[in-house]
């Protein structure tokens, strides 16, 4: 017999800048942060895939600001949907979307 034990989630940074994400448990009103090489890839086993959980990300050395937190997972997938988008803006309050890919 094998088993195999894997994160309930990955974040993988495809972007040409490293960033800073947090991930946000609306259940439990805690948060996680971690910072994220461009090219890296960061397990994360503190959240329950049960909870509704958000994230946003902080690209670092760019003239975008913090996003806006984006739904990543829900439990009630009626009134809470994924989001296909992570939402920056840069100092002029241009937008820029960053594709999320489950």
């Amino acid at each position: 017999m094998r088993l195999r034990l894997s994160a309930p989630i990955e974040i993988q940074n495809l972007l040409p800048f490293d960033f800073k994400y947090r991930i946000y448990d609306k259940n439990t009103k805690k948060d996680w942060t971690n910072f994220l090489r461009k090219g890296g890839v960061s397990p994360v086993h503190v959240v329950e895939l049960s909870h509704l959980l958000l994230m946003s990300v902080d690209m670092q050395d760019t003239p975008f600001k913090q996003s806006e937190f984006a739904i990543i997972n829900s439990s009630d997938r009626e009134d809470f949907r994924r989001e296909k988008a992570l939402i920056v803006k840069d100092n002029n309050d241009l937008t820029l979307r960053l594709k999320l890919h489950y």
